[in-house]
């Protein structure tokens, strides 16, 4: 039997909350993976080449130059940067491998250090490679100021990556919809059959059939709880009905007749007359 949906049914609201949840979802990650993204990488790279910088600090803090120059070579593989460490008279003390176009940009972050006189700086600045920036970060090492720490961090255009992320978001908008969809149809089902079960019943107990049988048939708590209410209702509503029956049988009480047939035709004809004078 096909059941027209209807906008104020349970199964219809299923479908729209569930496919309305869905939408918010995927559009907060539109929102978050495509706008947020370049402040979000460039914030990443800030705080990464400071916790960078930290830690090569504390490790000459606590383990003098052969801990600081082994914890710079971990991080300088592992995370993709150019670290630089000399002396302030410019005596090298520990450079990473392959650093040939970072080596111009020592100067100048050098020159805003020593004349900010403060115990480090960073900025932002154009690679000599010229298709990306390259965040710099320097800093004194230890208290004596001796040596001087500088980290280099490229910042890669992500205008690819925001459109790889746009065609990977189509198609996963498309999947989560379409998953959505399916399953708010199927637990829209599961949930209404057992409502539509006692609907059918609830009929026929108005039809008079009385003493019918509510079932759930689906084990939910609730609906159970109701098709137990009305079972007991159907039950007492043929208990109260026989038992009225019985008692009305055993002392009937017919109806009788006080006026004769032709005394109720009499009184008929003067009501039809008074209505025909009265003009209407």
């Amino acid at each position: 039997m096909k059941t027209k949906l209807k906008i104020k049914s349970i199964r219809f609201r299923i479908w729209l909350y569930f496919l309305g949840f869905t939408a918010l979802v995927l559009v907060l990650m539109w929102f978050l993976q495509i706008f947020f993204l370049n402040n979000y990488y460039e914030e990443m790279k800030v705080n990464e080449t400071e916790n960078a910088a930290n830690r090569i600090s504390s490790s000459y803090e606590v383990g003098g130059k052969g801990q600081m120059i082994e914890t710079a070579r971990n991080i300088a593989s592992n995370d993709d940067m150019y670290i630089h460490i000399e002396s302030v008279e410019g005596k090298l003390v520990y450079s990473s491998p392959m650093g040939g176009e970072y080596e111009s940009l020592i100067e100048t972050v050098q020159g805003d250090l020593f004349a900010s006189g403060d115990n480090s700086v960073s900025g932002l600045i154009p690679s000599d490679a010229g298709h990306r920036n390259v965040l710099a970060y320097a800093k004194f090492l230890g208290t004596d100021k001796k040596e001087v720490l500088y980290v280099f961090s490229p910042l890669y255009p992500v205008q690819s990556t925001i459109n790889i992320l746009q065609s990977q978001l189509t198609y996963i908008t498309i999947i989560a919809f379409i998953l959505a969809f399916v399953l708010a149809y199927f637990l829209s089902i599961r949930i209404t059959e057992p409502l539509l079960s006692i609907i059918k019943s609830a009929r026929k107990l108005s039809e008079g059939q009385y003493g019918i049988s509510f079932r759930a048939e689906r084990p939910y708590a609730e609906i159970e709880d109701l098709a137990d209410t009305l079972n007991i209702t159907s039950q007492e509503l043929e208990r109260s009905i026989r038992q009225y029956l019985s008692t009305y049988n055993q002392d009937p009480k017919p109806f009788i007749w006080t006026k004769t047939a032709d005394q109720i035709l009499a009184s008929v004809a003067r009501f039809c007359k008074r209505i025909s004078d009265s003009g209407h």
